[in-house]
């Protein structure tokens, strides 16, 4: 089991929580009934109304292919437990959120700066992923939805990622790793520890989309989709100095991340990715 003084050179084997991912089991291509994207409602592109009711179905999607997965294994997924998805726009910009990897302080968030996120305790005892409509976010100069349906449903996928490995008892124990490190002044163990974290949950939406793939309900575009926007979201692509000195909230090079949502498309949910090196370790040699 790592430490929170584990440095990012001399890696651990496996972390708390890993060994409950790795009992999750591979489930048969799409339970009877399941509708997956080939049943979408209308393309999100369309305007705030269109993107909310497309996301709100995808989310229920992700949710009825993880959720009897998790009861199998023995983890709460009822209401108690359960995340729910709000979609944002300017009437209800800034969102709560008590802690997550976006702040240092409970508070109100501006999701026009900060994207989509997961929020483990809003401050009312709910788990939540949020997500900025395209009137109020976009990344560049494209929106969310403007890389395509499955680009929209993939993200949200990523985001129902960290919703799993905190109740399997990943995300906690990371987080607080992250926070030792950066309060230590040690940019470079917290940047490695962060993102090996949303690597999985990449790893994670790749699951997600091989059970559709599986179902005959996606095409290769779709996935092609999830691979644009993937490779959109990488730390190079947004800023590349990123390279040069990784920041505390790292999510992965382009590359890696595209890497990641590759291994969940062909091996499913043992998305084990604390063995991915910090890549900024390739430049200086370490």
């Amino acid at each position: 089991m790592a430490t929170a003084t584990a440095q990012a050179n001399n890696k651990p084997i496996r972390i708390p929580g890993q060994q409950n991912v790795d009992r999750i089991p591979l489930t048969p291509p799409a339970a009877s009934g399941f509708n997956g994207l080939a049943g979408a409602p209308a393309d999100p592109s369309r305007g705030d109304a269109s993107e909310a009711t497309f996301d709100r179905w995808a989310f229920h999607q992700i949710a009825g292919y993880w959720t009897p997965l998790m009861t199998r294994v023995g983890f709460q997924t009822g209401t108690d437990v359960m995340v729910t998805f709000q979609p944002v726009d300017a009437t209800n910009n800034p969102v709560p959120c008590a802690s997550s990897d976006k702040q240092d302080a409970p508070g109100m968030l501006d999701v026009t700066v900060i994207g989509p996120f997961y929020c483990p305790f809003n401050g009312s005892g709910k788990r939540v992923i949020y997500w900025p409509l395209q009137s109020i976010f976009s990344i560049g100069s494209r929106t969310i939805p403007s890389y395509g349906e499955f680009a929209e449903a993939e993200v949200i996928a990523h985001e129902f990622g960290h919703y799993i490995q905190d109740i399997t008892n990943i995300l906690g124990p990371v987080k607080g790793y992250i926070m030792t490190n950066r309060q230590a002044g040690d940019n470079t163990d917290a940047a490695w520890w962060s993102q090996d974290l949303e690597l999985q949950a990449d790893c994670m939406a790749g699951a997600w989309a091989r059970h559709e793939w599986d179902a005959k309900l996606i095409s290769q575009n779709d996935l092609n989709e999830a691979a644009t926007i993937t490779d959109a979201v990488g730390d190079d692509a947004i800023n590349p100095l990123a390279l040069f000195a990784p920041s505390a909230n790292a999510h992965g090079t382009s590359a890696q991340r595209v890497k990641w949502l590759n291994v969940g498309l062909l091996s499913g949910i043992k998305c084990d990715t604390w063995s991915e090196p910090l890549y900024a370790g390739f430049l200086f040699g370490q």
